[in-house]
């Protein structure tokens, strides 16, 4: 036997659904150092959803949202090295939100790679004469910059509101028996 839905309430089902939609994403950001055997320092972040990658569970590079690293010091060619999102080949990091498990890039900027190692290592090189150990430092998760969550503005509320209310009289005016 079939239900009949009344207009109003699938109006009202389809304006709820629609103004709470992406309401409770969250991005991450968790920045990180790290240091060089050969007297390198650096620095990165990088940006992920929350309600995609759970807490506790490792974070692929696919779910990734930014990234950026740069070495400096010690012989690091041309003084600095940036590897962003773009140039990473792949990601450990175990497991979020502080990477207690394992916090690990590997990449290739055209001019260094970076190449895992055992947990919260990588090498660092230039295929020449530069080559170090980084080892990674775990740092704080916070809140990322806030983004715009699709909602909808006041003149979409207010006729999403006449739109329910006119559905609304409408019902009972056509539930009412004909006199």
């Amino acid at each position: 036997m079939m239900t009949k839905h009344s207009l109003l309430r699938l109006i009202s089902v389809f304006a709820l659904l629609l103004v709470i939609s992406d309401a409770f994403a969250i991005e991450l950001r968790h920045r990180f150092t790290f240091t060089g055997s050969g007297g390198e320092t650096g620095s990165g972040s990088f940006t992920w959803d929350d309600t995609v990658v759970a807490d506790g569970n490792p974070l692929p590079l696919g779910n990734l949202i930014s990234g950026t690293l740069t070495i400096t010091g010690g012989a690091t060619p041309g003084g600095s090295q940036t590897f962003l999102l773009a140039d990473w080949t792949n990601v450990i990091f175990t497991n979020t939100p502080n990477f207690a498990g394992d916090l690990n890039i590997a990449g290739n900027n055209g001019t260094a790679t970076l190449t895992t190692l055992i947990p919260y290592t990588a090498l660092a090189s230039d295929g020449g004469a530069w080559t170090t150990t980084l080892t990674f430092t775990p740092g704080t998760t916070t809140v990322a910059n806030p983004i715009a969550v699709p909602l909808l503005d006041l003149p979409g509320l207010i006729l999403i509101v006449l739109v329910i209310a006119l559905a609304g009289f409408w019902q009972l005016k056509r539930q009412q028996p004909a006199n």
